[in-house]
């Protein structure tokens, strides 16, 4: 009497997929050092670990005229050459999100990663088309639904007109056959519409998401395109702001400043091409807002601007620094061609490519 197209709702997992979503950057932080020496970071406290430590919070502001390198030093207390350059590591936050960046002068320059600060192009393309797809497809579960609406209302209709016939019947035991048949239609009717009625509100519960996660893209984007001061979190988890000085036309790097202090901790700069492969290297950023985060590994080979590396550059880690073991920094990690050739690797930029690009600021 009633057919419906019930196709399941898998198509709801693929357009939340797409949904453009933030972290909690302000949650507590907690780091420990397993039986090997490791450090970790959490965001949840190990039970009877004593050597949790409850990491900085975030919120404390910078006072005006710091010797930041002595303030960072004095609250940190680095224990060798790497844990050293972690204090010159800063987690900077943009409208599109948070990567990492770090000292490269005294005076209170940063270089990071232009796609921290204005989100990687393609991948902001990317998305636009996600959801123009994804529209298109909730206008043809729209169409369906609409159908199913139409079907289930001539349905009722039809089993409303049996029903009246019914009535008129004189006969006990047909009537009753007939009504036998009409509370069986009846069942299948209102099953088919609570089947509709969910269907509905997932459909208008996924809209309102992409919609707001297509606004939420949009705004992030100009507010991006706009921004000339960034919000930046220090080692120690205290906080200040940057203003941009420069963007590179021709690589993926950016220079911000820090104004009103002096004696930042700036890193060393190497010789990226001086060390040889299988060199010992440490990628160090704030994957997922994790500040002081430090991942080693060997370099792997050199390919035009880059140093490849086997140490692991997570998503946060973008724009920090790849160290050598004496903590001078060789490169600027970038997230740019990882798991797509080269599955496995990171790339980091050359640190002379950014010091070049940047010398009329640093060195004057």
């Amino acid at each position: 009497m009633i057919s419906m197209n019930t196709r399941p709702l898998l198509l709801f997992i693929f357009l939340l997929s797409v949904l453009y979503l933030k972290t909690d950057s302000n949650a507590d932080v907690f780091k420990y050092k397993d039986d090997k020496g490791v450090w970790h970071f959490t965001d949840t406290p190990a039970e009877n670990n004593q050597h949790m430590e409850k990491m900085a919070s975030s919120g404390d502001s910078v006072p005006s005229g710091s010797d930041l390198s002595i303030i960072l030093n004095s609250k940190l207390k680095p224990k060798n050459d790497i844990e050293k350059a972690t204090i010159a590591t800063v987690l900077v936050k943009s409208p599109m999100g948070t990567g990492s960046g770090f000292f490269i002068s005294s005076k209170g320059f940063i270089i990071t990663n232009r796609h921290v600060l204005y989100g990687d192009e393609k991948m902001i393309e990317s998305m636009k088309k996600k959801y123009e797809h994804g529209e298109a497809i909730l206008e043809e579960y729209k169409t369906r639904l609409e159908q199913d609406k139409n079907n289930i209302e001539s349905a009722r209709n039809e089993l409303e007109d049996y029903r009246q016939k019914i009535e008129k019947i004189s006969d006990h035991e047909r009537r009753a056959a007939k009504m036998e048949k009409y509370n069986s239609e009846l069942v299948k009717i209102e099953s088919y519409e609570r089947e509709y009625n969910l269907r509905k509100d997932e459909y208008e519960r996924v809209k309102n998401e992409m919609t707001s996660g297509q606004s939420q893209l949009s705004s992030s984007s100009t507010l991006s395109g706009l921004a000339k001061s960034f919000e930046i979190t220090l080692a120690d988890g205290s906080q200040t702001s940057a203003e941009l000085i420069d963007v590179s036309k021709n690589h993926d790097l950016a220079l911000l400043k820090i104004s009103g202090i002096k004696n930042a901790p700036a890193l060393i700069a190497g010789s990226p091409m001086s060390l040889p492969q299988s060199a010992k290297v440490y990628a160090i950023g704030n994957p997922i807002n994790l500040h002081n985060s430090v991942a080693d590994g060997i370099i792997s080979g050199f390919e035009g601007e880059f140093v490849k590396t086997s140490a692991k550059i997570y998503p946060g880690n973008s724009g920090g620094p790849l160290v050598d073991e004496s903590g001078k920094v060789i490169g600027i990690n970038t997230m740019k061609l990882i798991t797509h050739k080269f599955e496995g690797l990171g790339f980091a930029i050359k640190i002379d490519i950014a010091l070049n690009e940047f010398s009329s600021y640093i060195n004057n």
